[in-house]
């Protein structure tokens, strides 16, 4: 056998011919840090390693084209992850250090109405808008604050002068409670569903408070802005009721778990009034939205098969039959309203 070396290539010529010619990767040339000094390559006083080397190799080991193994040693009080890590910045892990639990925040927060307050939630609490919408007509410059254009974040205060350009207030206020039926959307702006105001002959209403496409239930209907930030605002925690039908049984600790209060994506603990009906119907009772019904029924192995808002506030939804709808008035508007403040 004849090897005709060069510093970059190598041949092996083999008489007599081979039916198998097996080529040993040349080993890379070892050169040692000059961080850590250089490293002997055997350690005849110690034992063996017994985990993966750096190079791939059993016991530390790195193979080389003559078959003898040249042993790879590690820094005295550093590990082989220690050692890769400094020769290879790119490869560490960075561990950041936990933020601290936060506790109650130490500003106490302002009552509704009380000034001085941004001025897309002042036109939302004096009925022009909801506070999306006074961003719309802030935007195109239809409100000025004494006498100047009002922008995006502006603090008006209670003796302001506020004005809506070409917007009326109604000459009076309606209200209606409808029961929405599954595949109904209460965002008009929500392609490829029928909203609301397609389903039933009322105009110049619009609903306060969403309920998703496949619920049913209670939803209000007004042209009474005024509402929209006192029902909807979690600071004010209004009653509402469900009443939920699942798939599944409930389980025993159902209830309990239920009403235990439970943190989701965050939140603060949320404890939802339970009561069982049967093995596969319940009713909960709750101040909050009720956007975190599906995901906690699913967490505690309540799969929904229906889901249906029966109350808001002292507003029930009585005898309504889905995609019907009945004026709110009399004893039970007063108390409605007298709990909003208005």
């Amino acid at each position: 056998m004849h090897i005709h070396a060069s510093p970059h290539l190598f041949c092996i010529t083999v008489h007599p011919p081979l039916n198998v010619l097996q080529f040993v990767p040349m080993a890379r040339p070892f050169s040692p840090s000059p961080k850590f000094g250089n490293r002997p390559n055997n350690r005849p006083n110690k034992a063996p390693f017994t985990k993966k080397g750096p190079f791939g190799a059993r016991n530390g080991a790195r193979p080389t084209s003559a078959g003898t193994p040249i042993r790879s040693t590690s820094v005295p009080g550093m590990s082989i992850g220690q050692i890769t890590s400094k020769l290879n910045p790119s490869s560490r892990t960075i561990h950041k250090p936990s933020k601290p639990a936060r506790g109650p925040s130490p500003i106490p927060k302002k009552a509704a109405g009380e000034f001085p307050m941004r001025i897309n939630k002042y036109l939302g609490f004096k009925g022009y808008s909801t506070r999306r919408g006074a961003d719309d007509l802030i935007l195109r410059h239809m409100v000025t604050i004494n006498g100047k254009f009002a922008a995006l974040g502006d603090q008006v205060n209670e003796h302001d002068t506020v004005e809506v350009r070409n917007m009326r207030k109604p000459e009076s206020y309606s209200y209606y409670a409808y029961n929405k039926p599954r595949g109904v959307s209460t965002d008009p702006t929500r392609k490829g569903t029928l909203d609301i105001s397609q389903s039933i002959p009322l105009t110049n209403v619009f609903p306060v408070g969403g309920l998703d496409v496949n619920a049913e239930g209670l939803v209000i209907l007004t042209n009474d802005r005024r509402i929209t930030d006192r029902l909807l605002n979690p600071a004010h925690e209004h009653m509402k009721e469900f009443i939920i039908q699942t798939i599944t049984p409930l389980r025993a600790n159902f209830k309990e778990k239920m009403e235990s209060g439970v943190v989701i994506n965050g939140s603060k603990p949320l404890h939802y009034s339970t009561k069982i009906i049967n093995d596969h119907l319940f009713t909960v009772r709750l101040s909050d939205s009720g956007s975190h019904l599906r995901q906690m029924c699913s967490m505690f192995f309540a799969e929904i098969e229906s889901l249906k808002r029966t109350q808001i506030m002292n507003v029930t939804l009585g005898k309504l039959s889905p995609n019907e709808f009945r004026r709110i008035e009399g004893e039970e508007l007063t108390g409605f309203l007298r709990a909003l403040g208005l």
